[in-house]
């Protein structure tokens, strides 16, 4: 087996769930940035501070907030990585590696 058929039998071909990961790290991104812009350009806080007697400190909103920035930027960061094939060049003989393949095969199926 050549690398390329090695590619071509292991990569990922279902393209909707690397969208709908993008999807949802961009709503995380979203949600933080949101509250984010709530907090520090609206009057949002104050407005439950006088109508609450019992408010979330301000860090703990400022905590979550980054929370979900934090969330937003990782799945950007590790998305690409999870549909990307390592190559680890060995010296092992062929009929070594051809063995090992089908037992990746066989386990993975």
């Amino acid at each position: 087996m050549t690398y390329e058929d090695f590619i071509k039998k292991f990569n990922r071909t279902n393209f909707l769930d690397k969208y709908w990961s993008y999807f949802i790290s961009i709503g995380a991104l979203g949600i933080g940035l949101y509250f984010l812009y709530l907090l520090n350009f609206t009057e949002w806080y104050q407005l439950k501070k006088v109508t609450t007697k019992n408010i979330t400190p301000l860090w703990a909103i400022y905590a979550f907030c980054g929370l979900f920035i934090f969330l937003g930027l990782y799945g950007f960061w590790i998305i690409p990585k999870n549909y990307g094939i390592t190559y680890i060049k060995s010296d092992s003989p062929i009929d070594k590696k051809a063995e090992i393949i089908n037992q990746l095969i066989h386990d993975l199926n």
